[in-house]
């Protein structure tokens, strides 16, 4: 399962890189990913310029193996750091409801990526479901969004808008992109970072008010570039539903009216057959 998530969100960077990343500069930047079976991966990427790495006097495959190992060490500790704040939580807490809670979140989190794709390199944090990164985030507010639906005489659309709820929280990136911005302050580009969020889904009925959307193996990748001077803009998803009491009225009406020119063809045709015949 991690090594097919991986190679698509490989795939959905580099489609990201083509588009709206392209700069003369090694950058490094975030991507938050909800994935189609309620997994969300906190993802980090850096892009390397190799002719500027060498120009610099740099050794590119040095620097490749240094921030692979530090950024594989960060990650791990950020893992290993979740689970000991669960253990020492467990040991005060007798609620045993809240203890179930809490165990339940105990490997809540992995790490996944830490590989290269050319010059690009991708590491992330994979949460169990939304309330393991709610609880990793301490984030009690109740954001979760709200439904709406308008209606239509054959159809409904349901839209469900919510605040972008990632845009205020990537430890991983925060802490990756201060380690490479102190040791590669030459290299890497800080003033032009970038926060991007995805929502994967596999039905092709559901849209939505992203930057970009594109179709890899059967799912859609819908990815929204963030505003960092509007961070409160809405993410809207939404999908039409057929009203079907309305619908059937019309197939209904178009069968008797079918039927009813069917009915009076039929009239017509044995008037004529009956004068032929009396003649």
């Amino acid at each position: 399962m991690i090594k097919s998530k991986v190679k698509n969100f490989i795939i959905v960077i580099l489609l990201l890189l083509m588009t709206v990343c392209l700069s003369a500069c090694s950058e490094v930047r975030a991507m938050t990913m909800t994935n189609e079976d309620g997994t969300i991966d906190e993802l980090v990427y850096v892009t390397l310029n190799q002719e500027e790495i060498e120009n610099s006097g740099y050794n590119l495959d040095e620097i490749k193996q240094r921030i692979e190992t530090n950024s594989m060490n960060e990650a791990n500790r950020i893992v290993s750091s979740f689970n000991l704040r669960i253990q020492i939580a467990l040991s005060t807490i007798t609620d045993e409801e809240t203890r179930q809670v809490l165990q339940s979140y105990y490997d809540g989190i992995a790490v996944v990526g830490n590989v290269w794709e050319e010059n690009t390199y991708v590491i992330g944090i994979r949460f169990e479901d939304i309330d393991v990164y709610r609880y990793y985030y301490n984030i009690t507010e109740n954001n979760t969004g709200y439904s709406d639906i308008e209606e239509h005489f054959l159809y409904n659309t349901v839209y469900y808008n919510s605040t972008n709820l990632y845009a205020d929280y990537h430890d991983l990136y925060d802490r990756l992109s201060s380690y490479y911005s102190s040791y590669y302050t030459d290299l890497v580009d800080s003033e032009n970072n970038q926060l991007l969020y995805t929502y994967v889904t596999d039905l092709h009925r559901e849209h939505s008010n992203a930057d970009y959307v594109s179709r890899i193996d059967g799912l859609y990748y819908h990815t929204w570039v963030i505003d960092p001077n509007n961070i409160e803009e809405n993410i809207v998803i939404y999908y039409n539903l057929a009203n079907q009491a309305n619908c059937l009225l019309v197939c209904l009406a178009v069968g008797l009216g079918v039927l009813s020119i069917l009915g009076i063809i039929a009239l017509i045709i044995n008037k004529k057959r009956k004068k032929n015949t009396s003649e």
